[in-house]
């Protein structure tokens, strides 16, 4: 059999390696999500913080802040703890 009437890579079912440049995309991804969330639930914190330190001041909006800061705080929470969820299951 000569060089020529061998099978190439390809042609013997091997992989094309576009799987593994979707799961790297992937987990960039993740790991995107999870910077953000993980940052939006330290800022809901710090604004809760803010906002319950001037809440007796009456001329300060302190309640929206802390009401803002609790959401903030609640939906960056739940979101991280789901994506860290999904990376542990996609990596096992």
């Amino acid at each position: 059999m000569s060089k020529i009437d061998q099978p190439s890579v390809q042609a013997a079912g091997q992989p094309t390696g576009q799987a593994k440049v979707y799961v790297e995309g992937t987990s960039k991804t993740i790991k995107l999500v999870l910077l953000l969330t993980g940052l939006a639930t330290v800022i809901g914190a710090g604004m809760m913080v803010a906002g319950f330190l001037t809440i007796e001041d009456p001329r300060s909006s302190g309640a929206g802040l802390f009401v803002i800061g609790m959401l903030l705080f609640i939906v960056g929470g739940v979101s991280f703890i789901a994506m860290r969820i999904v990376r542990w299951w996609q990596h096992g």
